[in-house]
């Protein structure tokens, strides 16, 4: 029967798993601040914070006065910038004609839209006064919000169920439940690496060691519990 001697040795990999697997599923609303000021401009956006990763967008911005609530479509200059998770400009682009009769925009190429991103700035000023704008932002793989799971949850809830498979199959001597919980170990692990690779490794290379040590356990699993499972007579 497989790893009869050194039980303790899977719970340091669930343990370590587990750590590399804490950044896919943790994840942070949008958040939207806006300036509070009661003398300068303020700045209108539509709720454009969930973005498509590697589509092009269009920034818009509507500028009215605070104080009276009159459009300013004229005399100003607006600037965009765009920041990553680290805090560092990635993008920077301004505006000093309105189009479509009140809309300062800012189209942004879909290679600047990366999982890598996480907030935007909007200033606009005259020689006189100013109003700015900022929010977080969100990058899918759709562009949407879906109110059912995310794949992350997705991942997180196979994950355990894979791992749970091997305990049982471990504690109870059954090699098909470690077979099942290998095969579905190593396919989340070749999920991670074809669809998220790319991903991973600019934004959490902890995520590509995580990758490599779920397909090797899951592998590893998979082949030995095939093994005893043959050796057994049962295959």
């Amino acid at each position: 029967m497989i790893f009869n001697k050194g039980r303790g040795g899977l719970g340091l990999v669930l343990v370590l798993a587990l750590f590399f697997l804490l950044p896919l599923v943790s994840a942070v609303k949008p958040v939207e601040n806006i300036q509070t000021f009661t003398e300068g401009y303020e700045l209108r956006i539509p709720m454009d914070n969930l973005l498509e990763i590697g589509a092009d967008h269009e920034f818009e911005t509507h500028v009215y006065n605070i104080s009276n609530g009159y459009p300013i479509i004229s005399g100003i200059t607006c600037y965009f910038h765009l920041y990553n998770q680290r805090g560092k400009h990635t993008l920077e682009m301004e505006d000093a004609t309105a189009s479509h009769t009140f809309d300062y925009s800012f189209d942004v190429m879909g290679g600047n839209i990366t999982e890598d991103i996480a907030y935007y700035v909007i200033q606009c000023n005259s020689t006189t006064l100013g109003g700015f704008h900022t929010a977080e932002l969100a990058v899918t793989n759709s562009g949407t919000d879906d109110s059912g799971l995310s794949e992350a949850q997705l991942f997180f809830i196979f994950f355990l169920l894979g791992y749970a498979l091997i305990l049982l199959g471990w504690k109870f001597k059954n090699n098909l439940l470690i077979i099942l919980g290998g095969m579905m170990t190593t396919g989340e692990g070749i999920w991670l690496f074809t669809n998220n690779l790319g991903t991973f490794a600019s934004t959490s290379p902890q995520m590509v060691i995580f990758a490599m040590i779920n397909l090797t356990v899951g592998l590893i699993f998979l082949f030995k519990g095939s093994l005893d499972f043959m050796e057994e007579g049962l295959w």
